[in-house]
């Protein structure tokens, strides 16, 4: 017999892009979901490309490497979400964090069967495996 352990999910970042580490029924096995959404109006940031850096601190000489992202581009706001979910069944969405409405278009791919709801709306979506789906 197996326990679900309740936790709350931990985030990893903000913005148009949401990725929750979340536990789930066995220890050893953790899930994944990644929501970005096209209605803040933004791309995701991308890789600027890799800066080489060198210097001395005292006696002691160093290289490396420094890697940062490029601002995100400005692009007009739509009523868009991409959901990926790794090991989940079930994730709620506040579509009003979302900046979406409850028509929104759900781009959803799953390593699994997953129930997608939108909170505030009669909105639920069910995907039946793994796959892509989009639900209109």
């Amino acid at each position: 017999m197996s326990r679900i352990a309740r936790a709350r999910p931990r985030l990893l970042s903000s913005g148009p892009r949401r990725l929750l580490r979340l536990p789930l029924v066995a220890a050893d096995q953790h899930g994944t979901v990644d929501v970005f959404s096209h209605g803040f109006g933004v791309t995701d940031a991308q890789p600027a490309p890799v800066q080489a850096t060198s210097g001395t601190s005292g006696a002691q000489t160093y290289s490396g490497e420094l890697e940062t992202l490029n601002p995100p581009r400005r692009v007009a706001p739509a009523d868009v979400l991409d959901i990926a979910l790794t090991n989940i069944s079930a994730v709620t969405i506040d579509t009003a964090r979302a900046r979406v409405d409850c028509h929104a278009r759900l781009n959803i791919t799953s390593a699994g069967p997953a129930t997608i709801r939108l909170s505030g709306c009669a909105r639920t979506v069910s995907v039946p495996g793994a796959g892509s789906e989009v639900a209109p």
